[in-house]
């Protein structure tokens, strides 16, 4: 259980509505294992252009209010990395928010 307390987030689509923003062109989120076993969410967002990055915890909030109050790692691309088959590379986002 780690850093979020417990807490379970609905699989139900956080991506789906980090997406939503119109400041957000695409997003992924992951489970941080952290150094000491504690866990945290990541988010990773690929923002619209003229969005500031300091804007992103924000955009998070609004669209996942769930999360407020939990630790929460956020990170801004220009892009998500991908595999060959285009699926989101989540193993090398990881590898980056720790």
């Amino acid at each position: 259980r780690g850093g979020t307390g417990g807490v379970n987030l609905p699989a139900a689509h956080p991506e789906a509505d980090l997406r939503a923003d119109p400041a957000v062109r695409d997003a992924a989120v992951l489970a941080v294992r952290l150094e000491g076993g504690a866990v945290t969410l990541g988010v990773a967002l690929v923002l619209a252009e003229g969005v500031a990055p300091e804007q992103a915890a924000a955009i998070v909030g609004r669209a996942l209010p769930l999360a407020a109050g939990l630790p929460v790692r956020v990170m801004c691309l220009a892009a998500l990395p991908r595999l060959a088959s285009g699926k989101v590379d989540r193993m090398g986002l990881l590898r980056q928010m720790r």
